[in-house]
């Protein structure tokens, strides 16, 4: 029934002679035992579950894993509620607008319903600091559980007066700081300066959709070692007013413009065409 409800994930990806696409795949998707490490790679072959999501479950527990090709986490959180609804036998308190058939909005490219072809490009970013330890070997992922009362954070956050999205990714800045200044000098000296964070910012809050594709940018606030020492109050700040700054509708505007034009310049196309003889 799940299925049914969002017929756009029902899709696997192939290669076209030009492009990759999507097709349509009518084998129903069946619950995989979670013991396999988290984020796998999905597969774009007919003989293993070809769609590009998947439903984990174990013991008491069920999560579900999406390719951003697909959707971002608000269109898999609307998916996993569903999916917990109906679980429980409450389909009429889905979290869907139109709890039984889809709308044509949810199906739609919403990038490119906003695209704004002479909106100018945004600034190209400098390259950041990497964290100069070695990648885990493979499954590289790992799951970290804990608890935190909720309202620890927001009285934390309140006191610098930010969100808590702000107040986190200080703390991260400010610990990625700090491992920076405890490298030995001369890595130092050959390590980037700008420490930067990434962080996913659902526009749906921002563009009026209801589109269930991946629809979802970055925020990048930064700050510049270059400058000496931030203390964790300066961060707070900086955070703050990137994250209001750079989700200002304008300015979104710009980065939507960016990710579409590169789609639709021919010389990209002519690349990857030429590329994949």
């Amino acid at each position: 029934m799940v299925e049914n409800r969002f017929p756009y994930f029902r899709v696997c990806l192939r290669k076209g002679f030009f492009w990759y696409y999507l097709e349509h795949v009518s084998t129903p998707v069946a619950p995989v035992a979670d013991t396999s490490g988290i984020c796998r790679a999905f597969r774009n072959t007919i003989s293993e579950n070809p769609v590009l999501f998947r439903i984990l479950v174990i013991r008491n527990r069920i999560s579900v894993e999406f390719s951003h090709v697909l959707t971002d986490g608000t269109g898999g959180e609307r998916f996993l509620s569903e999916l917990l609804f109906a679980y429980f036998g409450n389909t009429s308190a889905g979290v869907m607008e139109n709890a039984s058939q889809p709308s044509e909005e949810e199906f739609e490219d919403a990038y490119n319903r906003y695209f704004k072809s002479e909106i100018p490009p945004v600034i190209k970013y400098t390259k950041a600091f990497h964290l100069p330890f070695r990648l885990n070997i493979k499954p590289r992922f790992r799951i970290l559980v804990f608890q935190l009362p909720i309202s620890s954070i927001k009285e934390k956050a309140r006191e610098f007066d930010i969100s808590i999205t702000d107040f986190l990714v200080s703390v991260y800045l400010y610990v990625l700081q700090d491992i920076y200044q405890k490298l030995p000098r001369y890595i130092r000296l050959r390590r980037r300066k700008t420490l930067r964070i990434q962080v996913p910012v659902n526009i749906r809050n921002i563009y009026q959709t209801m589109s269930m594709r991946n629809f979802s940018l970055f925020v990048m606030p930064e700050i510049d070692l270059r400058l000496g020492h931030y203390t964790f109050e300066e961060i707070t700040r900086i955070v703050h007013y990137k994250m209001k700054l750079e989700t200002d509708r304008k300015l979104i505007n710009k980065i939507i413009t960016r990710n579409v034009r590169s789609e639709k310049n021919p010389f990209v196309r002519a690349y990857h065409l030429l590329s994949r003889i």
